[in-house]
């Protein structure tokens, strides 16, 4: 037998047993009511595919080939399969709805193939702590949801990244400070502090707030698979106005484990931080001058206390930009940074890296600087000492730890 004639019955063989499985699929598809697919025939978006890494994808003989919203379309070769059954269990844990189409295993090689392709595609620049808003989008948000009411109408119908979007849109426009994602028993309770006072907006289901959890500490740096610590960072809402103008927004979060769940509080920081200006903070004029010649003196310490949201932070940066001068040399050390300063050298706190408040200060005093704020202080047993104080001789601003 010639090789023309050989490649031609072994090509004929493969199309062959293709046509079996397909067949075979095809049965199993209707004996168990699901849905044929021919993989051949659908496009899948990269990004979806990685939902699943490849290893798993071929350890349960299925490939992810679509995501909408909450929603997976998965292709098997056997949905009763052990294996396949344990990681449909494991995405449905993380929030996916699965809905299964039956497929040949021929079909789910060919797709496999598609992660190499992935491999070899040139790597692109994330941005992990940067949320996007169409200047666009808060404009159509103001004229479509007048109402709480609406918001909460909306809420439900919404994929994470838009849910996301609405609530932080939602908070820019009605002026809040805070925004509060509190789990109950069987719903998520949003709150916006609003002038001082926390105002219930809307309610939404626990099976939302999986996605909306992931999806907020993706964007901060934290962890994704820890939920029984407490966690903080902090990401950037950019609202475009146009292709070259941004207006930026920093947010603080943290995450709190409770016995419903992590809760959530996100701190808008960049509306706040358009002036920080120690002349509008309405200090009493007396106070004023007293303050003004404190933070004037070449030395010292200066201790800036009171509980959460009274104005500590917004008063030591309007203090550290009164004394900014070209002569002088700043640092901050801060647990996160919350308004970036132009002209000050900040740095910030990380556990997970080692990057202690100690350290820092260790590193910081060989500096040589003028002056230096502290975002947090620790207590120690002897009341006449400072525990992240080494050195004296420099300013200090401090703000103590809540």
């Amino acid at each position: 037998m010639s090789i023309s004639k050989a490649k031609e019955l072994e090509k004929k063989l493969t199309e062959l047993k293709y046509r079996e499985e397909i067949e075979e699929a095809e049965r199993l598809a209707k004996k168990i009511n699901l849905p044929y697919i021919d993989l051949s025939a659908i496009p899948i978006n990269p990004d979806d595919l990685t939902i699943l890494s490849e290893e798993k994808a071929k350890k349960g003989n299925l490939l992810v080939i679509q995501k909408i919203g909450r929603v997976l379309r998965l292709a098997v070769k056997n949905s009763e399969d052990p294996q396949t059954k344990q990681i449909i269990k494991d995405l449905q844990k993380q929030g996916f709805e699965c809905r299964l189409f039956i497929t040949s295993l021929t079909d789910l090689k060919k797709g496999w193939k598609r992660y190499a392709a992935i491999a070899r595609a040139p790597k692109r620049i994330p941005l992990k702590d940067v949320f996007i808003i169409p200047q666009k989008e808060l404009k159509e948000f103001k004229k479509s949801l007048q109402t709480i009411e609406e918001l909460k109408k909306t809420i439900s119908a919404l994929s994470t990244t838009r849910l996301l979007t609405i609530i932080i849109a939602g908070a820019i426009e009605m002026k809040a400070s805070d925004i509060h994602l509190e789990p109950g028993e069987k719903e998520i309770r949003l709150r916006y502090r609003i002038d001082g006072l926390l105002q219930d907006i809307a309610s939404f289901p626990i099976k939302e707030y999986h996605f909306l959890l992931s999806r907020i500490k993706s964007l901060s740096d934290m962890l994704l698979n820890v939920h029984d610590v407490s966690q903080d960072g902090r990401f950037t809402v950019k609202i475009s106005e146009d292709q070259k103008t941004e207006t930026a927004i920093d947010i603080r979060v943290s995450v709190l484990p409770s016995g419903q769940g992590e809760s959530i509080v996100m701190r808008l920081l960049g509306l706040a931080a358009v002036e920080l200006n120690i002349e509008k903070l309405g200090i009493r004029p007396e106070l004023f001058e007293t303050i003004k010649t404190q933070i004037s003196q070449p030395n010292g310490m200066i201790l800036t206390t009171g509980p959460t949201g009274s104005g500590k932070t917004t008063t030591l940066y309007s203090c550290l930009n009164y004394v900014n001068k070209p002569g002088t040399k700043i640092i901050t050390v801060e647990d996160p940074i919350e308004y970036k300063l132009k002209g000050i050298t900040q740095t910030q706190i990380s556990r997970r890296k080692g990057h202690t408040f100690a350290k820092a200060l260790r590193a910081i005093v060989r500096q040589d600087p003028d002056t230096l704020m502290v975002g947090n202080q620790r207590r120690r047993k002897r009341k006449d000492s400072c525990s992240i104080c080494p050195n004296r001789t420099s300013r200090i601003f401090h703000a103590p730890h809540q």
